[in-house]
């Protein structure tokens, strides 16, 4: 019995040191290709963060619309250095006293929502170190892919990021004073028009 249990801890530790051993590979190949700026390695790198974002987390602290944003989010152009993302954001609306309420505008909710969303690409994809990071959030109104409305657009700079207060968007004064630290852009008048493509860290 005692030889079996030599012999199966030892299978035990080689099987661990070739997964371990893959995954030091696996993780030098990754950082090979980001490093020559393969956009498809950095592509993915970034679709299996979001995919991790994307999983039901309990947190009290955010609203189901704000979730509902971040899972919407799509890499619209990216470089080892750079990346632009869109989202689609609509009303915080709760229920409250059995009464379906609404607590927060689009513009509100795609405002805390991207502060959120920031603090995941600067610091949460892994691999990659991005100096600059522009978010685009879009309106559908009744649905019509057709007719998407951009609402609100924010450029942040890794020194901006490395002093932000990524819980200011629990509260309306902390959030306004983060994005006007930020190169933020937001909807205030319905006849208005914001145009992501002026300035864009990246087409």
């Amino acid at each position: 019995m005692m030889l079996i249990g030599f012999i199966f801890t030892i299978v035990l530790t080689l099987y661990f040191a070739v997964v371990i051993f893959q995954g030091k590979l696996a993780s030098k190949a990754w950082i090979k290709n980001i490093n020559e700026n393969d956009t498809e390695t950095i592509e993915a790198a970034v679709q299996q963060a979001f995919e991790a974002w994307r999983r039901p987390k309990k947190n009290d602290n955010i609203p189901v619309a704000d979730w509902a944003s971040i899972e919407t989010m799509e890499v619209k152009s990216v470089t080892k250095e750079k990346c632009r993302v869109s989202m689609i954001s609509g009303p915080d609306i709760r229920i409250i006293n059995s009464e379906r309420k609404q607590v927060g505008d689009t513009v509100t909710v795609a405002s805390r929502a991207a502060i959120m969303l920031a603090e995941r690409l600067f610091f949460e994809v892994p691999f990659l170190n991005f100096d600059d990071v522009q978010i685009d959030v879009y309106e559908l109104p009744n649905n019509d892919l057709a007719s998407n409305n951009c609402i609100f657009t924010t450029q942040i700079t890794r020194n901006q990021a490395n002093v932000t207060d990524w819980d200011s968007y629990l509260d309306v004064e902390s959030l306004t004073a983060t994005l006007s630290l930020w190169n933020t852009r937001m909807l205030i008048d319905k006849d208005e028009r914001i145009d992501p493509e002026i300035n864009a860290i990246l087409k």
